[in-house]
């Protein structure tokens, strides 16, 4: 009874294991990634319409995985709040000029208020991934 009981345990992780590898592994179309001091964090929107949201702090991480949508420039998360990070579900893909103080040139996601505005003092994602061009 105990070794079936084990087996079924192993069982269970390997299943659990598969499975979270088989999210991490889809394609990519869009991540991008916020460079704290000793955080950061990540969001990874798949080509199947599903994100991979990851708060990292200290060596530890906190996933959270959902659904979008994509029109454009403009992605609309299921939910309006993730980990006190995101705090609206639509984002927007801009792509801006270096202003010297804090952020580079490059493709940045922003979140957007409901009446179409950034989100003031909210985390800007620096774009390190963009398969939507293929």
């Amino acid at each position: 009874m105990i070794p079936s009981i084990g087996i079924a345990f192993i069982a269970v992780i390997a299943g659990l294991n598969w499975k979270n590898n088989a999210e991490f592994n889809k394609q990519t179309l869009v991540r991008a990634y916020y460079d704290g001091d000793f955080n950061g964090t990540s969001i990874d929107f798949k080509e199947d319409g599903t994100y991979i949201f990851d708060n990292q702090a200290i060596g530890f991480s906190t996933y959270v995985y959902g659904n979008y949508k994509i029109n454009g420039q403009s992605i609309r998360l299921e939910r309006s709040e993730i980990d006190n990070v995101i705090k609206t579900d639509l984002l927007e893909i801009k792509n801006i000029v270096e202003n010297g103080i804090d952020h580079l040139a490059g493709t940045y996601i922003f979140q957007i208020e409901p009446n179409g505005n950034e989100l003031k003092l909210a985390t800007k994602f620096r774009v390190v991934e963009d398969n939507r061009k293929k």
